[in-house]
C-alpha cells in the first residue's frame, strides 16, 4: 500500500513540475500542498482530497507534452490560489458544492474536471490563468450559481486574451487618466491596428458586456453617437453581467503591461 502511495505522490509531483515553465516557483508550492511538505499544505482536507483525484485523474491520460504543461499549470495555479484564500482566513462556499451528488461526483469535481480541460486545449497560454481563477473563485463566491460559473467558463474559452485585456482596462478607468487617452477616438484618419481595436471594442459591446455610462455624463452622450468610425471609451463601461462576474475571471489582476499596448493605440 505504501508503495502504492508513493507512486501515486511521485505521478502527482512530475505532473506539476511540468508547469514550472509558466508559473515558475509556483509548481513546487503546488506540489507541497498537495503531496506533504510546507506548513499549512491542505494534503488530507476534503479540498486536498478533491484536487488531489483531479491532478491525479489526468496524470493518467494521454495527453502531448504541451497539454500535460497546460493543465499542469491549470492546476498548480489553481492549488496555490485557493491555498492562499484558505489561509487569510476565506471561508469555502456551504452549498453543497463540495457534496457527492447521490454517490456521483460533487460539482466541484465536475467542474474541475472542465476547467482543466479547457486549458488542456487552449493555445493562448496567457488564458490559462483565468481558467485557474474561475475554478479557484468558484469555491468561494456562494452567490454565484454553478450555471453561472459554467457561462463564465465558456466565455473565458470563446473571447481572446486582447478581449480580456480591453475588458480589464475598463475595471480600471483610473488607466484613461495616466496615459492621457483623449475623450474621443475618430477612425477616418487610423491605421489598421487601431481600427481592429475599436472593432473590437464594438464587437464587446454587442456581446452585452460593455456598455454606454450613464446618460447625464457628456462622454456617455457623445458615445450614444459610437459607430465605426467614432468611439468614446470613457464613456464605456462593464455591463451589469461582467461588472458582476469580472471577479471570477480575475481580470483586475492582468498585468498593466499587457493592457499597455490598448492604451498606446488609444492615446496615438
Amino acid at each position: 500500500m505504501k508503495l502504492k502511495m508513493d507512486k501515486k505522490s511521485d505521478d502527482i509531483k512530475k505532473f506539476l513540475e511540468l508547469s514550472s515553465g509558466i508559473v515558475g516557483a509556483g509548481s513546487g508550492t503546488a506540489v507541497g500542498l498537495l503531496i506533504g511538505g510546507p506548513s499549512g499544505a491542505i494534503t488530507g482536507s476534503t479540498v486536498g482530497v478533491l484536487l488531489t483525484k483531479g491532478v491525479e485523474e489526468f496524470c493518467n491520460r494521454v495527453l502531448s507534452h504541451r497539454e500535460a504543461v497546460r493543465v499542469s499549470a491549470v492546476a498548480a495555479m489553481a492549488i496555490n490560489n485557493i491555498h492562499e484564500r484558505l489561509q487569510s482566513g476565506v471561508k469555502v462556499r456551504d452549498d453543497g458544492f463540495l457534496d457527492d451528488d447521490n454517490g456521483g461526483r460533487s460539482s466541484a469535481e465536475e467542474l474541475f474536471e472542465g476547467v482543466l480541460l479547457k486549458g488542456k486545449n487552449e493555445h493562448r497560454e496567457k488564458k490559462l490563468k483565468l481558467y485557474s481563477n474561475v475554478f479557484a473563485n468558484a469555491f468561494f463566491y456562494e452567490g454565484i450559481s454553478l450555471e453561472e460559473i459554467y457561462f463564465v467558463l465558456k466565455l473565458a474559452e470563446e473571447l481572446t486574451y486582447d478581449s480580456f485585456c480591453v475588458l480589464s482596462l475598463f475595471c480600471r478607468p483610473e488607466l484613461f487618466n495616466r496615459h492621457n487617452i483623449p475623450e474621443r477616438i475618430n477612425l477616418s484618419d487610423c491605421g489598421d491596428p487601431k481600427r481592429f481595436l475599436l472593432f473590437e471594442i464594438l464587437h464587446l459591446m454587442n456581446q452585452n458586456l460593455l456598455e454606454i455610462g450613464p446618460i447625464e455624463s457628456p462622454n456617455s452622450r457623445w458615445a450614444m453617437n459610437l459607430g465605426v468610425e467614432n468611439v468614446v471609451p470613457r464613456g464605456l463601461r462593464l455591463t451589469s453581467f461582467m461588472n458582476r462576474h469580472y471577479k471570477i475571471l480575475g481580470l483586475e489582476e492582468i498585468p498593466e503591461k499587457d493592457i499597455e499596448p490598448i492604451l498606446i493605440l488609444m492615446r496615438e
